[in-house]
């Protein structure tokens, strides 16, 4: 069996030797999915320039408190933190979006200000995102 990166991660400079380190529990940035930009921004490899990662996949949107406890619920798990206190660099956001003809979401961490991040917020704990 043969694994290949996606498109936008091979762009980024990304080979199947990335995955076999990620299978060994390494952090990835080439590989991992992020946004520069709100809703309508491009989407990019974490190990350049962005202002969100995706921190699960698009859902069926069955109700905004159930949305957003969800997002919170995944972002926790995603970056191994607490998030939400108020000097917290990352904030939870959900994205919408109509699929179908379906109200959906998609979970995010996003930075809490102007400031750029270059890697992947995967399992950072309390150390600072860059």
């Amino acid at each position: 069996c043969y694994l290949f990166p996606g498109p936008v991660a091979a762009l980024s400079g990304a080979t199947a030797l990335d995955i076999q380190q990620l299978a060994e529990g390494a952090t990835v940035s080439t590989l991992s999915l992020c946004r520069m930009g709100g809703a309508g921004g491009n989407e990019v490899a974490c190990s350049q320039a962005h202002s969100m990662e995706y921190v699960g996949p698009w859902r069926e949107l069955s109700g905004e408190a159930a949305a957003d406890a969800e997002c919170l619920r995944a972002a926790k798990t995603y970056t191994g933190r607490s998030l939400g206190e108020p000097s917290e660099p990352l904030k939870v956001q959900r994205l919408a979006a109509v699929n179908g003809g379906v109200d959906a979401f998609r979970c995010v961490v996003a930075t809490a200000d102007t400031q750029l991040l270059h890697e992947s917020v995967w399992q950072i704990g309390g150390r600072q995102p860059r």
